[in-house]
């Protein structure tokens, strides 16, 4: 009986002596906490877990898996990034305990079909080696110019490090070390704004007018029926163009332990905050968790009794009926399509991705689950040096000028299993 094509190729395998293995299918990660999501367009974004990434263009119905290679439980997606349906980055850090870390940057151009990683040496850093970094946050101001910040505290020191790129993500460059961390927006190649998550009686704002370089406070004027109120913690600045942009700030009262919300906007590029809108009455509920610009409207949202969310346009609220078995809790992230449609995460279960549909007064979950992903036709290899992986169309050998007789074995054996 004439040997099958698998049987061909295994036992070539053995004879060129190299230990074979199959590139295990990722495990789902369905149930992993949810680490970052975004909306690139209406119904078209991303989700990730700490090592999977997936990307969606039904509004979460169905995801595809896009998960870059280097991504791992040991070595964890910290932050993803795109700027339209295309191109993208993932960023991880590649620590070892008291020895340098780097920053690893994986890049597609094509949607996550295929990634390339770019590596940079942060050992010439403040970043103490005994405590791992943290991705704080990462902003482009246009497809060329980019800016990574990573936060370098430990339990003596706290700043950051600021990595750029202008070659849309080619090469990166430490620029300079800063004495805070927090979350960085650009709206130009020159101008952006510094928020410092828990300022703890430090400057909550900064802004810069050169790229970077140099930096320069600015302040949150406290609202005229709450003098003392003081910021406690403070989102992302989202720009809406060169020079407005909006934040939200969580103030207390010193002496009280409940906390407020207070919508900031500047139209100077940040050099300036004014409290506005309704949010400027300072609220104990903080029901306007999350508060961001989109499509020129001031828009926010957070949690209301009764199972249901509160969205506010430009001071118009309205009611958000939840699925009865979502609970709906603070809100910890939010995204907003131009078209008003939003994705919400809820600090209280990180589990549940929702999707908020304004129009019809709804949300439904659309957390990737297995019944919802689409995995890869040919499974992901993770780094195993020095081992053979086979794929099911794909076969890769190295083979010297001594087995020279195997390796036209298994090529024809490869193409017998093509036709199959």
């Amino acid at each position: 009986m004439k040997p099958s094509p698998v049987a061909v190729l295994l036992s070539v395998i053995l004879a060129l002596g190299e230990s074979a293995t199959i590139a295990p299918a990722q495990s789902p990660g369905a149930f992993a906490p949810i680490s970052g999501f975004d909306l690139v367009a209406p119904g078209v974004g991303w989700a990730a877990s700490s090592s999977h990434l997936y990307w969606t263009v039904s509004n979460g119905r169905r995801w595809r898996d896009i998960t870059p290679p280097r991504a791992s439980e040991d070595e964890p997606i910290q932050l993803a990034y795109f700027t339209n349906r295309l191109r993208g980055w993932a960023l991880l850090i590649n620590a070892i305990e008291n020895q340098p870390a780097s920053l690893e940057i994986e890049n597609t151009i094509n949607g996550g079909a295929s990634w390339k990683l770019v590596t940079v040496d942060l050992s010439h850093t403040p970043i103490d080696p005994s405590v791992p970094p943290s991705i704080d946050s990462i902003s482009f101001s246009d497809p060329a110019h980019g800016w990574i910040l990573i936060g370098t505290s430990s339990a003596s020191v706290r700043g950051s490090v600021l990595v750029v790129t202008a070659d849309a993500g080619r090469h990166w460059r430490i620029l300079r070390a800063l004495p805070m961390d927090g979350n960085i927006s650009f709206s130009s190649p020159a101008n952006g704004v510094l928020t410092v998550s828990s300022p703890d009686g430090n400057a909550p704002v900064w802004h810069t007018q050169d790229g970077g370089r140099s930096w320069k406070a600015s302040g949150l004027p406290a609202p005229a029926n709450c003098a003392n109120c003081v910021p406690a913690h403070v989102d992302s600045a989202h720009f809406s163009n060169a020079n407005r942009a909006v934040l939200t700030a969580m103030v207390k009262t010193p002496g009280r332990d409940d906390l407020s919300s207070i919508e900031y906007v500047t139209a100077n590029g940040g050099t300036g905050w004014t409290p506005t809108g309704p949010s400027a009455q300072p609220r104990i509920d903080a029901d306007l968790r999350r508060t961001i610009l989109a499509d020129g409207h001031v828009i926010g949202m957070g949690a209301a009794p009764h199972n249901s969310l509160v969205l506010n346009i430009n001071g118009s609220r309205t009611a958000i009926t939840l699925p009865p078995s979502l609970k709906p809790g603070a809100i910890d992230r939010l995204s907003v399509a131009s078209n008003r449609t939003a994705w919400a995460l809820f600090s209280a279960s990180q589990t549940n991705l929702v999707s908020i549909d304004p129009r019809g007064k709804s949300a439904r979950v659309i957390t990737p689950r297995p019944s919802r992903i689409e995995r890869p036709a040919i499974a992901r290899h993770r780094h195993v040096p020095k081992e053979l992986v086979i794929h099911c169309t794909l076969v890769s050998v190295r083979a010297n000028t001594h087995n020279q007789a195997a390796s036209n074995d298994i090529i024809r054996a490869n193409a017998a299993l093509r036709t199959r």
